[in-house]
């Protein structure tokens, strides 16, 4: 019975003692090995109970009716009780085996806190508690954790649950705590703090300049770090682009400087910089807190020391990186090319245009016109040469024009070359005009040579002097030549002619006069010409009034050999109507009303006195004057036979009838004349007025019958000239 206990009481503790760490399978194995035990023990164990005396037996192993759950694999049949209980119960439970049931802790023992226990006592709580001497379950206090240690058993049951103070670093600020709660580590939003002491309730909060380094730390809070700052124990890495250089900062880092004229630039391209770069020559910094590296120094500045510069009036950079001083704007010069700069920054300075240039080097202000005197191309300045001159703002030196020169450099006008004097383009001085020429205005371009007749015997003339009679020249002579003998010239001859040449029909000469002519001619009284003797052709000579005059044969109308001046022939239409063509210019037309020499058709034109004497007046023949002959003169004209022909005297009538200078044919009339010297349309058959005799007589007897018949404004077209008395 002993033995059985003993074996009952080790295995069951074993296992109630260890469940928790076996698995299902574990546990499986471990309660076959126990069936296969108890049913080899069964026989031994029966025989004993019972004495030996079979079928009064007290133990069954058919236990089900009893246990239904069956988890009881031997039992008293009476009175009722489980020996062998297979039942698992959970942790916070313990076996009953004469029931074979699990009961829990919390209710066996009365705690609720109890997680572990047996039969007697509460062998472990659940976490944050711990067994007090009373074996009760009581929670943590603040500065304590509770956990269960199951390295050594209480009470005869494996684990227990153990109170310990707080480690330094660690605090318990509640009740039931398991476990200690380390100390913050600062961070840069986390509030550092530190336990130096066991059982602290609350870690000690890092104040401003001060952190802590580490997790659970149990000294001292540090102070803080250069290249940090640390407000109210937070631990801040300086940002990009700024920077601290001391311990115990607790407010921002100092921002890393923009470069400015007078001032350094730095950056700081990482975190927790104790300091910021600064910018080098040919560098800067940008921006305040730059987190990038240095600049380099832009076009139109220059960085030294990693200052920022911008190029003063005057001068500029067109470079990067540069850290000395911009260049000055270059002054003109006659090879240099001048600019200027008005504002500041400048990366290149400004050329001047043509016709302006730069006073000075670093010329601050915009550039100047071009002086006077000088000429300034793309900016450049150059003096106005010899021969030139430049007004203000040229660009380029102009050329004195012809007849025009300067004499020094600087000219700003050209000067203008007198009289006798010329000069070409471009001239630094006249020149006088050489013998043979001259020039007569001043500014000449070029001299000109004398005109034939003429010369010019010095240099530098201004006129030439005309050759005297009896002396010619050719053109550019510097002298005249005298006429070879039996020659003549007048004043301004360019060669000299024989006596005929100058007088035509003058046969001898001589100091330039006519003293002899040719035949019907004779010298004039100054000798300047050769007078015709007697009547020209194609008049007649008659003596009339004590006068010898020449009469044209014809009517002036009827012949055109005869040069007449602005007048126009009669026309050879009598009835043209409605137009004056049909008389000469100068006379006046008008319409007839009325029957006019027994002739009817009103509407035709009628010319008008006085058309004989414009006639005569306008006939330029033989270099005479002539005129219409007077009445007196006409009386004479009776004495001349008209039956000459064509030689002779003919006279054709001018009616007025009809405004038509015609000649009238008579069957016994003008025998032998030749009428087609008047104008055919013009020649008649017929009478006048139907008196044929009146006519015939008016024939025969000559000019007189015009006062006979009372036409007395009726004029023949024929004209005379005075022959001169011998």
């Amino acid at each position: 019975m002993f033995g059985f206990r003993m074996f009952r009481f080790g295995i069951f503790r074993i296992f109630r003692g260890r469940l928790f760490a076996f698995s299902l399978i574990e546990v499986m194995v471990a309660l076959l090995v126990v069936a296969i035990i108890v049913a080899a023990l069964a026989p031994v164990i029966t025989k004993r109970l019972t004495g030996g005396v079979v079928g009064k037996s007290r133990i069954s192993t058919s236990c089900s009716s009893l246990f239904p759950e069956g988890y009881c694999g031997m039992c008293y049949l009476n009175p009722k009780s489980c020996i062998v209980c297979t039942k698992v119960c959970k942790s916070d439970e313990f076996q009953n085996v004469s029931e074979c049931s699990c009961v829990k802790c919390s209710i066996h023992h009365n705690d609720s806190n109890c997680t572990r226990c047996n039969s007697k006592y509460c062998t472990q709580c659940k976490q944050g508690y711990y067994l007090d001497s009373n074996n009760r379950c009581t929670i943590c206090p603040k500065g304590y954790y509770c956990y269960q240690d199951n390295s050594n058993g209480v009470n005869g049951d494996g684990g227990v649950s153990v109170k310990k103070p707080c480690p330094k670093g660690y605090a318990a600020p509640n009740e039931g705590m398991s476990a200690c709660v380390a100390c913050n580590k600062s961070t840069s939003s986390v509030q550092g703090s530190v336990a130096i002491n066991e059982g602290s309730v609350n870690c000690t909060l890092c104040t401003n300049g001060y952190y802590a380094g580490t997790q659970g730390q149990s000294v001292g809070c540090n102070k803080c770090p250069s290249g940090y700052y640390c407000p109210s124990g937070k631990l801040i890495a300086c940002a990009k682009g700024t920077s601290n250089n001391q311990t115990g900062r607790y407010s921002a880092c100092a921002s890393c400087v923009k470069s400015m004229s007078s001032v350094q630039g730095s950056v700081a391209t990482n975190t927790a910089m104790t300091s910021c770069s600064l910018c080098t020559n040919g560098y800067y910094a940008s921006v305040s807190s730059q987190t990038t590296s240095c600049n380099i120094c832009p076009r139109g500045y220059y960085c030294p020391n990693g200052k920022i510069i911008p190029c003063a009036k005057g001068s500029a950079n067109n470079q990067t990186g540069r850290y000395t001083s911009c260049v000055l704007c270059s002054k003109s010069t006659s090879t240099t090319q001048g600019s200027v700069a008005t504002t500041t920054a400048m990366t290149s300075c400004s050329v001047c245009n043509n016709g302006y240039y730069a006073s000075t080097q670093g010329q601050t202000t915009n550039c100047i016109k071009c002086p006077s005197g000088y000429y300034c191309p793309n900016g450049k300045l150059i003096a106005c040469v010899k021969g030139y001159y430049c007004p203000q703002g040229s660009s380029s030196q102009k050329a004195c024009p012809a007849g025009k020169y300067s004499s020094s450099t600087n000219a700003t006008s050209c000067s203008t070359c007198p009289k006798g004097t010329y000069s070409n383009t471009g001239a630094s001085s006249c020149i006088s005009c050489p013998k043979g020429s001259y020039s007569s205005n001043s500014g000449s371009s070029s001299c000109t040579k004398c005109a034939k007749g003429y010369y010019a015997s010095n240099t530098g003339s201004r006129s030439c002097t005309k050759c005297s009679a009896g002396y010619y020249s050719n053109t550019g002579a510097s002298s005249c030549t005298k006429c070879a003998s039996g020659y003549y010239s007048n004043s301004g001859a360019s060669s000299c002619t024989k006596c005929s040449s100058k007088y035509p029909n003058c046969v001898k000469c001589d100091n330039n006069k006519c003293i002899e002519c040719e035949d019907g001619y004779e010298p004039s009284d100054d000798g300047t010409e050769c007078e015709k003797k007697g009547c020209p052709d194609k008049t007649v000579e008659i003596s009339a009034g004590g006068k010898k005059l020449c009469v044209t044969q014809y009517n002036m109308g009827d012949d055109a050999s005869f040069p007449l001046s602005g007048v126009t022939t009669v026309s050879t239409n009598t009835y043209c109507k409605g137009s004056s063509a049909c008389c000469w210019k100068g006379t006046t037309s008008s319409i007839c009303n009325s029957d006019n020499g027994g002739y009817s058709g009103c509407g035709r034109t009628v010319c008008t006195h006085p058309a004989a004497e414009i006639v005569c007046a306008n006939l330029k023949y033989d270099d005479r004057t002539w005129r219409l002959p007077t009445s007196a003169e006409l009386e004479s004209f009776t004495s001349y036979s008209i039956n000459k022909g064509a030689s002779g005297l003919m006279l054709c009538d001018y009616y007025s009838g009809y405004g038509s200078a015609m000649c009238r044919k008579l069957d016994s009339a003008c025998s032998g004349a030749d009428y087609s010297l008047c104008n055919p349309s013009s020649v008649w058959s017929g009478t006048l007025y139907g008196n044929s005799s009146a006519f015939y007589n008016y024939l025969s007897q000559g000019f007189w019958s015009w006062k006979r018949y009372n036409r007395s404004y009726a004029r023949s077209a024929r004209c005379v000239t005075e022959l001169e008395e011998e």
